[in-house]
C-alpha cells in the first residue's frame, strides 16, 4: 500500500495568513502557528499515512465535515461504513485518541446508538448525546458526530481538502 509523506503537503500558512510552523522528524511532525494573540497548542501528527485512506478520510471530511467553529474538526454521518473510513484516517495520522463521539437519536433510542457507535468506531469518550423527543426520521444507529477540539488540525484538513484534487490527479 502507498504511503504518502504529510511533510510534503503542509500549508505555509492557515486560512487566516498566519504562518504555519512544522518540526518534522522522522516518523511525525509537529504543527502549530504564530497569532497575534497566544499560540495554538502543537499538534503532533504521523509523518507517513497510506494514501488511499488519507484521500478517503480528507474527501469523507470535505463532504460531510463541519464548519461552523475553527477550533472543531468535526464530522456527523449516520452510515457506520462512512464512519469507520474517516476514524481510520484518524488512526493512521494518530490522532484518534482525542476523538469525541455525539449521538443524536430518538430519546428512547439513545443508549443502544451510543453502545452501538462506541463499539463499531472504538471512541472512548461519548459526550451529551443530542435527543430528539419527537418521531424524526427513523434511524435504527442514530447520527454520530465524531470531534477533535483544535484549531491545528481543523486547518491542516482545511488546507488537505482545498488541494484535494490536485492529489487526485
Amino acid at each position: 500500500m502507498a504511503k504518502i509523506d504529510l511533510s510534503e503537503i503542509l500549508p505555509e500558512k492557515t486560512s487566516r495568513g498566519d504562518e504555519i510552523i512544522s518540526d518534522i522528524a522522522d516518523v511525525d511532525i509537529t504543527v502549530t502557528y504564530t497569532r497575534r494573540r497566544g499560540r495554538p497548542v502543537p499538534f503532533k501528527i504521523n509523518r507517513y499515512v497510506s494514501r488511499e485512506t488519507f484521500l478517503i478520510g480528507v474527501t469523507i471530511w470535505a463532504c460531510e465535515g463541519t464548519r461552523r467553529r475553527f477550533h472543531e474538526l468535526e464530522m456527523s454521518n449516520s452510515s457506520e461504513t462512512v464512519a469507520d473510513l474517516y476514524m481510520s484516517l484518524l488512526r493512521e495520522l494518530g490522532v484518534d485518541k482525542y476523538a469525541r463521539g455525539r449521538v443524536q437519536a430518538i430519546e428512547s433510542d439513545v443508549e443502544s446508538c451510543e453502545r452501538f457507535w462506541e463499539n463499531c468506531l472504538k471512541i472512548g469518550k461519548m459526550e451529551k448525546p443530542i435527543t430528539h423527543i419527537r418521531k424524526i426520521r427513523k434511524n435504527s444507529n442514530g447520527i454520530v458526530n465524531v470531534r477533535i477540539n483544535s484549531t491545528v488540525l481543523k486547518e491542516l484538513f482545511t488546507y488537505w481538502a482545498y488541494i484535494l484534487p490536485s492529489l487526485l490527479q
